[in-house]
């Protein structure tokens, strides 16, 4: 599909997530600006309240209408209470759903955005800086900690690396 065509229907999807999200972005090859485009990457944060298990603890409950709304679709992976979805679009094309906490936006936005081989050389750099990445979270290779990385500029600030403009991360 060309980028005009393959935007228009990101930018459609992206409106209508956006009502359920605290933060939601268009990654993959539409940022990049690639002339050819095969699917449509989107990064999610969902809207979550707190809520009290105990008089202890509490977890994060994912905004219902964003779960409803990815579960409306026809999927062929994933579902609104993990971290991805694949989406069945009425336009002919497939819409990836990547879905972030506060703690990893900005790592996934960077990963998502691809391309798959700028974002495995990224993974790859940052151990030789004291980082790596598991489960979709940036660590710290000292003591294994969790660093939160809320924004797609924080990774690259935090790491040391130099920022590379979407368009330019094509290897």
């Amino acid at each position: 599909m060309i980028l005009n065509e393959a935007k228009t229907i990101a930018e459609k999807y992206l409106a209508m997530f956006k009502p359920f999200c605290n933060e939601v972005m268009i990654a993959g090859s539409v940022r990049r600006e690639k002339a050819e485009v095969k699917d449509i990457e989107l990064v999610a944060l969902p809207k979550a309240e707190m809520k009290m298990i105990d008089m202890f603890n509490c977890e994060s409950i994912r905004d219902e209408g964003f779960i409803n709304l990815v579960n409306s679709f026809n999927r062929t992976k994933g579902n609104g209470k993990g971290k991805y979805a694949q989406l069945i679009l009425i336009e002919g094309i497939k819409l990836d759903l990547f879905i972030a906490d506060g703690n990893n936006f900005g790592l996934i936005f960077m990963i998502r955005t691809g391309s798959a081989e700028f974002s495995k050389r990224m993974v790859t750099e940052i151990k030789s800086k004291g980082f790596y990445c598991e489960g979709g979270y940036l660590h710290s290779s000292d003591d294994d900690r969790i660093i939160p990385v809320r924004t797609e500029k924080d990774f690259f600030e935090i790491t040391g690396m130099k920022f590379v403009e979407a368009r330019e991360r094509s290897l």
